[in-house]
């Protein structure tokens, strides 16, 4: 009503009253009035009062108010990938991956079938860096060779383009599952290339943790052709960069950990704190497992440590 006022009062956005009003009461009823209680579901509600029944029911209904958004035109379809995109960054993030990936895919195939306009391009760079983490590592939806497309495409996007502090996390976030994927693949000068490049986008980021993460994982590179100085010097920033946080991630502290002790800085204690830290921080991360931490050697390397029971 106040919008229609306003528009009455004033002379302007409104175009023909009735068309306007049939899309401003489509948009609460359809569109927003879905979104609003799909969102609040997926993000407010406590996790065990979530109920996957009300999310399979509410998405479908979301998806087609969508598409009768993106038959009305480009403008629509531009507005109707954005919130296909939002809502399937905030399910990832909350562990609906298969919500996601209907949501996901569809914000794209909006996108190539209008073109992208320069605005969209931070949003669809976090959108595909999303949808290429949840694709690569071990989700319901895992689809390597779909993530990993879904990544360089985030790059192209991003090539050229100025980007504000948090998307350019993004992009050193592609960098560093890419990195991870060409390390699984056997390709580790690949590895190392996505790691400087990531490095470089560092200080304008200014991320401590995806910072330490970098240097771990040249570290890892390093130990492997046996380049043990450098990987130490890696380990060394690391490690003072995670000091630096007063909760650090506990992958990232696994990670070091792991390395310290293959490196012999810290026999005993290092086996101590591994032995401590491994459940906790898998169970958080268990991407590290066949990346960058052999399940095998880190087994190998414990039971040497410990009694055989422990």
């Amino acid at each position: 009503a106040i919008q229609l006022w306003a528009a009455e009062r004033s002379g302007h956005l409104l175009g023909d009253r009735y068309e306007s009003l049939r899309w401003v009461l489509f948009d609460n009823h359809k569109v927003s009035g879905v979104a609003g209680a799909l969102r609040f579901h997926m993000n407010f509600l406590p996790p065990d009062k979530r109920s996957q029944a009300v999310i399979d029911w509410l998405t479908p209904r979301l998806l087609s108010a969508l598409a009768a958004l993106e038959a009305r035109g480009q403008g629509s379809s531009l507005d109707a990938a954005r919130v296909s995109g939002y809502l399937a960054v905030l399910a990832i993030a909350h562990g609906d991956t298969r919500t996601a990936y209907d949501l996901g895919e569809q914000a794209l195939r909006i996108l190539d079938r209008h073109g992208l306009p320069a605005a969209l391009i931070p949003d669809a760079i976090e959108l595909l860096e999303t949808l290429g983490h949840a694709y690569t590592t071990r989700s319901p939806v895992r689809d390597e060779p779909r993530g990993i497309h879904h990544l360089r495409r985030a790059l192209r996007l991003a090539a050229g383009v100025e980007l504000g502090r948090e998307h350019l996390l993004r992009v050193v976030s592609v960098h560093t599952l890419l990195a991870r994927a060409a390390h699984r693949h056997g390709a580790p000068t690949e590895a190392r290339d996505h790691l400087e490049r990531a490095a470089a986008l560092l200080p304008r980021a200014d991320d401590p943790e995806r910072a330490a993460e970098v240097h771990l994982l040249l570290a890892e590179l390093d130990l492997k052709i046996g380049a043990r100085a450098t990987a130490r010097t890696h380990l060394h920033e690391a490690a003072a960069l995670l000091r630096t946080r007063e909760r650090p991630p506990p992958e990232l502290e696994l990670h070091a950990r792991w390395l310290s002790a293959r490196l012999g800085e810290r026999h005993d204690a290092a086996a101590r704190e591994l032995a401590r830290s491994v459940a906790d921080a898998l169970d958080r991360a268990p991407e590290l497992i066949d990346d960058f931490i052999d399940p095998h050697v880190l087994r190998a390397w414990l039971s040497a440590k410990h009694k055989p029971e422990k």
